[in-house]
């Protein structure tokens, strides 16, 4: 083992014996060293990138002190920042929350994708507020489509491949073959913070990749205690409508798509 991966491991080790890591903070234990183990010997057969909120017409569970007023306008100001504002006033995704990931190998050598899921890290009551309740949803076109019920424990998957759906597919990449993955989750229950899991060989190991959003646990909870505000397309913006309610809606109309 690399000194250095040496030194945070036993450190590691200690923090978690005295308690200081929680369950989030351990499960990423094992990634921190993964990707210092990768930084150090380049082993890590696998590149990739991650697309988020990939949703066309997103819902947002805000706290109640913002004003949907003020949402409204950052949604109608074109040139504005609308997610670093969604972020740094509290929103987070209702409903469902769609991730593009695109693996690709680092040689001309093949990289075999074995599987690739949604691991749950935790569950929490769904956060109380207010949501934007729009209508409809983005569509995607691609060939490889990930569509996680969150609901059922553990998660359960159905993959589509150019449109139909299929038996949990495997598939292989190199330099220059990728492939494309579109994640979609949805919940109706609960708040749930989620990574993605990527079993994968090679000639050189076989291991899991662990994907996070930019080391943070991706994170989508259900409007069941949000109340709702519509927008009547009236140039009035966001208005208060009660029968859109989270607690007014039945388990069919979770999700919203």
């Amino acid at each position: 083992m690399h000194p250095l991966r040496r030194r945070l491991a036993g450190l590691l080790a200690a923090l978690g014996a005295l308690g200081v890591l929680g369950a989030i903070g351990s499960y990423y234990v094992p990634g921190v060293l993964d990707r210092l183990g990768s930084q150090v010997s380049d082993r890590l057969p696998l590149d990739y990138d991650v697309i988020t909120d990939r949703t066309a017409t997103p819902n947002y569970v805000f706290p109640d002190s913002v004003d949907p007023a003020d949402f409204a306008a950052v949604v109608q100001n074109a040139g504005g920042d609308t997610q670093t504002w969604i972020q740094e006033n509290g929103g987070v995704l209702a409903d469902e929350e769609s991730v593009r990931l695109v693996l690709r190998g680092k040689s001309d050598s093949a990289v075999h994708i074995d599987d690739v899921r949604v691991a749950v890290l935790n569950r929490a009551r769904p956060r109380a507020g207010w949501y934007n309740a729009n209508d409809g949803c983005g569509g995607v076109a691609e060939p490889r489509i990930m569509e996680v019920n969150l609901d059922d424990r553990p998660p359960v998957s159905t993959w589509y491949v150019n449109g139909e759906e299929v038996e949990r597919p495997a598939f292989t990449v190199t330099a220059s073959e990728e492939e494309v993955f579109d994640v979609d989750v949805f919940t109706s229950h609960d708040e749930v913070n989620w990574v993605l899991e990527v079993d994968y060989n090679s000639a050189e190991r076989s291991d899991v990749l662990r994907i996070d959003n930019r080391g943070k646990p991706f994170t989508v909870t259900s409007v069941a205690n949000a109340k709702a505000y519509t927008d009547v397309g009236d140039g009035s913006g966001l208005v208060r409508t009660p029968s859109r309610d989270g607690s007014a809606l039945t388990a069919d109309d979770h999700p919203v798509c």
